[in-house]
């Protein structure tokens, strides 16, 4: 089960709760069973741990591109000293 649907499942149950008077007593009925949820803070545990390795993935990726274009600025310059050579 995803965290959206134990979410939907909750607010479901809040929303036909007639016990339920206002807004406060909704969300603070919502953080308690999100709170007693077996599953809820295990699937924010891993949430938790994907989001950090996209972020690593992501600072990954963006160091390979930086070192790509690195590489590509200085095989041009080593292209325009061999034009140069030639020319010369």
């Amino acid at each position: 089960m995803t965290i959206k649907q134990i979410e939907a499942e909750i607010d479901n149950e809040i929303a036909f709760d007639a016990t339920l008077r206002n807004d406060a007593q909704r969300k603070a009925k919502r953080q308690q069973l999100l709170d007693e949820h077996p599953q809820y803070w295990e699937q924010q545990e891993i949430l938790s741990l994907n989001k950090g390795k996209r972020e690593s993935t992501f600072i990954e990726l963006c160091l390979r591109r930086n070192e790509f274009s690195v590489l590509k600025i200085e095989k041009r310059e080593a292209i325009a000293r061999l034009e140069l050579q030639a020319n010369s």
